[in-house]
C-alpha cells in the first residue's frame, strides 16, 4: 500500500493573445465549461468596426458592374472601329486608339475582381483579430480560479485557471527496492480517507525513467477515469497494485495414439522439474543529495560477489534446459523428428520464451496439428547492470564514517537508504557497461576510495513448451523451424517426469 495524490489531468491558465481592458467574464469558480467555450471577453468596439467596413467592401460588387459595363462598351466600339477600318473611313491611329480602350476596360474589370478577393481577405483578417479577443476554454472541465475581474488590464496574466477533471491522474512514488515491479497497463486499487468507502479503479500510464535521488523514489502515473465528476481532485490517496496474471493457455487431451506410447501418471504425468536457483534482485541505485543525516548507506545483497572475482552470478545456470545455437538446434531437431516418411512418437523441448503468452500462442498452433503440449516455467537470473559498491560494513558507525569520507573527498552520487541489516554497502553508481563502471572504480581509487564492481542481476520468468505425438514429415519440417533447446525422445520425458 502506498501513498498518493488525485491530481486534475490538465491545469491550464487562459490568458489573451492581445493586451486589452477585461469587457465581461461569463463564468466564476467551480462553474463547468465545455472545449471552444468563450470565457471572457475584451473591449473590442474598434474591432468590431473595422470586421464591418471590412465586412461591408467584400459584399458590395459596385465596382465590378461598373467596370464590366466599361469593357462591354470598349468590346462594341473596338468592333465598329474595324469595321469603319476596313471601309477606309477611320485612319489607322483613330482603329489603334479604340482597341487600345478595350483593353483598358478589360484589365479594369479584372483589377475589379482582385479587389473584390482582398476584400473578402481583409474580412477573414478582421474577423480573426476580433476573436483574439475573446479567451476560450481549450479543454472541458471546471474553474479552480479567477484572477482577473471586469475592468481590469490584461497583458501576459492569466485570467481564470481551469482543470481537467475526466480522467484524473493519480500520482505516486515507489520505493527504488521495487524498481522493475510497476509496469505500464498494470491496474491498482484506489482509495480517500476523504471520500469514505468508495474505491476507484486506476491504470499505470507513465513510469519515470529517473529516480529522485533525495528520497530514493520514482514517480509512477495512473489514469483514473471520471466521466461524471464523482471522483474529487485534489486528495490524498492510497493504493495498492493488482498482481498480475497470465491467462491459463489451454491445451488438448493427448491422442490414444500419444498415450499408448507414454504411460500416464495420476498427479504428474511427464512433468519436468527445472531447478533453478537465482540470487536476490540487487537494489536499484540513484544518487542522493550530500545531506548529514541521510541514514544509513544501502545494502548490497549478501550473494553478490565482485564482479572481477567471479562472473558466474551474471546468470543461473540450470542442468535441464542447455543453450544451444539456433542452427545446431535446429539441425538436432530435424534428426530426432525426421527419421522418414513414416510417423513415430516425437516430443520436443522448445524455448525459452518471454512470457506464457507468448509460448502460448505456439502451443495453440501445434495442438491444432494434433500435437499434446505443456508450458513450463523455471527463474533466471537477467543481467540489468552493473554497480560500484563498497567494502561490507558490519556497524553503522563504520558506515556514517565512510559517507563523511566520501563528503570530504567531494563525492556526492551515492545512494543511502536507511533501515538495512548489517552487514551492507554502500551504493557508488549504477552503469550500463563495463567501461564505465571501471572509470567509475579509478576515480573513487585516485580519491582514497575502494571499491567494487558488482552485477546487478534481477530473476525473469523464462518459459519451455514440451510438445509430443505422432509426426509426419511435413509436421517434422515445421517442428525442425521452432527454437529448441533440446530434442528428447518421449521415453526419456516420461522417465524423468516420473522422478
Amino acid at each position: 500500500m502506498l501513498d498518493c495524490v488525485i491530481n486534475p489531468s490538465v491545469v491550464a491558465d487562459l490568458g489573451s493573445g492581445v493586451p486589452g481592458i477585461i469587457d465581461r467574464v461569463m463564468v466564476d469558480r467551480s462553474d463547468h465549461v465545455e472545449a471552444g467555450q468563450v470565457v471572457a471577453e475584451l473591449e473590442s468596439g474598434v474591432e468590431i468596426a473595422a470586421r464591418d467596413l471590412a465586412q461591408v467592401r467584400a459584399e458590395k460588387d459596385t465596382e465590378i458592374e461598373l467596370r464590366r459595363v466599361n469593357a462591354a462598351f470598349g468590346q462594341r466600339q473596338h468592333a465598329r472601329s474595324e469595321d469603319l477600318f476596313a471601309r477606309k473611313v477611320i485612319s489607322t491611329n483613330d482603329r489603334d486608339e479604340r482597341k487600345t480602350e478595350a483593353r483598358l476596360a478589360d484589365i479594369q474589370l479584372r483589377q475589379a475582381r482582385d479587389n473584390k478577393e482582398l476584400a473578402v481577405l481583409e474580412l477573414r483578417r478582421a474577423e480573426q483579430v476580433l476573436k483574439r479577443r475573446s479567451i476560450k476554454s481549450p479543454i472541458s472541465g471546471v474553474v479552480m480560479e479567477r484572477f482577473k475581474t471586469i475592468g481590469e488590464y490584461v497583458d501576459e496574466q492569466p485570467v481564470l485557471r481551469v482543470a481537467q477533471l475526466d480522467p484524473l491522474f493519480i500520482e505516486v512514488f515507489v520505493p527504488v527496492e521495487r524498481l522493475g515491479e510497476v509496469r505500464p497497463g498494470m491496474e491498482a486499487e484506489v482509495w480517500s480517507d476523504a471520500v469514505g468507502d468508495q474505491r476507484w479503479q486506476a491504470q499505470v500510464s507513465r513510469v519515470d525513467r529517473v529516480a529522485d535521488v533525495a528520497s530514493g523514489t520514482y514517480g509512477v502515473r495512473l489514469v483514473l477515469p471520471n466521466p461524471e465528476y464523482r471522483v474529487p481532485a485534489g486528495l490524498r490517496c492510497r493504493l495498492a497494485f493488482s498482481p498480475v496474471t497470465e491467462p491459463p493457455v489451454a491445451t488438448l487431451e493427448q491422442p490414444d495414439t500419444v498415450t499408448s506410447e507414454i504411460p500416464a501418471k495420476p498427479d504428474n504425468a511427464a512433468v519436468e522439474v527445472i531447478e533453478n536457483v537465482s540470487s536476490e534482485a540487487a537494489d536499484t541505485l540513484t544518487s542522493v543529495p550530500d545531506t548529514a543525516d541521510s541514514g544509513h548507506a544501502a545494502v548490497e545483497d549478501k550473494l553478490a560477489t565482485p564482479l572481477r572475482i567471479d562472473e558466474a552470478e551474471v546468470s543461473a545456470e540450470t542442468d535441464e534446459v542447455a543453450a544451444v545455437p539456433a542452427d545446431v538446434a535446429a539441425a538436432q531437431v530435424a534428426e530426432a523428428v525426421m527419421p522418414g516418411p513414416v510417423t513415430e512418437p516425437v516430443c520436443l523441448r522448445s524455448g525459452p520464451y518471454a512470457s506464457k503468452t507468448a509460448a502460448g500462442k505456439v502451443a495453440r498452433e501445434l495442438e491444432q496439428l494434433g500435437l499434446v503440449t505443456r508450458i513450463e516455467s523455471h527463474e533466471e537470473s537477467e543481467q540489468r547492470g552493473l554497480r560500484v559498491v563498497s567494502r561490507w560494513f558490519n556497524e553503522h558507525s563504520h558506515a556514517d564514517a565512510f559517507v563523511t569520507r566520501l563528503k570530504q573527498a567531494g563525492i556526492k552520487d551515492f545512494f543511502v537508504a536507511p533501515g538495512r541489516r548489517l552487514p551492507y554497502r554502500v551504493n557508488l553508481g549504477l552503469y550500463n557497461d563495463e567501461r564505465s563502471a571501471t572509470k567509475r572504480v579509478a576515480d573513487l581509487e585516485s580519491k582514497g576510495i575502494d571499491a567494487d564492481i558488482l552485477a546487478w542481476t534481477q530473476p525473469v520468468t523464462r518459459y519451455q513448451l514440451t510438445v509430443s505425438g505422432e509426426a509426419d514429415e511435413s509436421l517434422s519440417r515445421h517442428l525442425a523451424e521452432l527454437p529448441a533447446s533440446k530434442p528428447a525422445r518421449c521415453e526419456q520425458l516420461v522417465s524423468q517426469a516420473g522422478h
